[in-house]
Parts: structure tokens; C-alpha cells; sequence
């Protein structure tokens, strides 16, 4: 089984019990976050922000509905999600919030989403980004944090360590504040 066909499978959750949802993601966040790009033309972005929506963990119903296979590209009006395997009765995906090329840093789901989904109507321009297996040289331990703007305080938010997130200024969702603490 390849990489892909891995995470792939890893995004088809059989889990049903919101207690035990929480260490599911960490393990696809570590994953996503460490060992896999998202293709776009010639560049490769690395995902430096992203966070979890499942219906059967959300209490503030805020997830949008869907019926998806696991790992297709889900537009909506607050960014774009790598899909769960969805049904009537479980649904959800990972909000892609923010990525990074070449040190340059592309924050927030709506400019992600700008970035990435750009086409030309008569096909000249823009191809569908894919993911692409591309292991960091070293491994990170992603840091979870609750989900931006949302009443419910659950840390289904996993970005990169504050040290490799180098471009920030003004991204109002970023989670440190300035001391350098995360923000509840």
C-alpha cells in the first residue's frame, strides 16, 4: 500500500465515539503535517495550519453537510477541506487554514483556498492541486490548539511549531499571542 493510499484509508473514520475522534486526528494531523505537500503546477506548499470537522465531535453544528468520498477537495465559504468519507449520518474534513512555500507563507483558508483554486474557464491557466507524499527532512510534533472563532473550545486545530512559522504579521488567527503563549 502506498503512502497515499494510506492516508487516503486513514480519512475513511469507522470511529463513532467523539472521545476517542481526538487521537484519530492527531495521527492524521501528524501525518498530513509531516509527510505530505500539496502539488499545485511546479510548487510544492506545505500545510501549516489545519483543523478538523466531523459532525459526531460537533456540538456547535458547524459543520457544513456533505456526501464525499475520503480525500476529495470540498470548496465552501470559509475555505476548502480535504474530505472525510461522508455519509447521511457522518460527515465532515480538515479546513486547509494555512500553508507555506519556499518560506513564504500563505495564511488564512480564504487566501489559501485563492491560492490554490485559481483557473482559467478556457483551460489555459491552473491544474487541481494534488497531494504528494514529500517526508520533512525532520519530523515535527504538530501543536494542537482549539479551532479559531469557535464557541467550542476542543483542540481540533494542529499547525507547525512557532519556531518554523516565520511569516505572520497580521494574521489575526494566528495562535500564539506576543508573549509567545498559545491562545485559549
Amino acid at each position: 500500500m502506498t503512502e497515499l493510499e494510506s492516508l487516503r484509508n486513514s480519512l475513511v473514520l469507522t470511529e463513532t465515539d467523539p472521545s476517542k475522534i481526538k487521537s484519530i486526528f492527531k495521527g492524521i494531523a501528524e501525518n498530513l503535517l509531516n509527510n505530505f505537500v500539496i502539488r499545485k503546477e511546479d510548487k510544492s506548499y506545505r500545510m501549516v495550519e489545519i483543523e478538523f470537522y466531523y459532525n459526531l465531535t460537533d456540538t456547535a453544528h458547524i459543520t457544513y453537510k456533505r456526501l464525499t468520498e475520503a480525500g476529495e477537495w470540498f470548496n465552501h465559504d470559509f475555505g476548502v477541506d480535504l474530505t472525510f468519507k461522508s455519509n447521511e449520518k457522518s460527515y465532515g474534513g480538515i479546513l486547509i487554514r494555512s500553508i507555506e512555500c519556499n518560506g513564504k507563507f500563505c495564511n488564512g483558508p480564504l487566501k489559501t483556498r485563492a491560492l490554490l483554486f485559481q483557473f482559467d474557464a478556457f483551460g489555459g491557466k491552473g491544474t487541481v492541486p494534488t497531494l504528494e507524499y514529500c517526508p520533512r527532512a525532520k519530523a515535527i510534533e504538530p501543536i494542537a490548539a482549539t479551532r479559531y472563532n469557535i464557541s467550542e473550545k476542543q483542540n481540533f486545530r494542529y499547525c507547525i511549531p512557532r519556531e518554523l512559522w516565520t511569516e505572520h504579521n497580521g494574521y489575526t488567527a494566528y495562535p500564539w499571542d506576543y508573549k509567545g503563549n498559545l491562545k485559549i
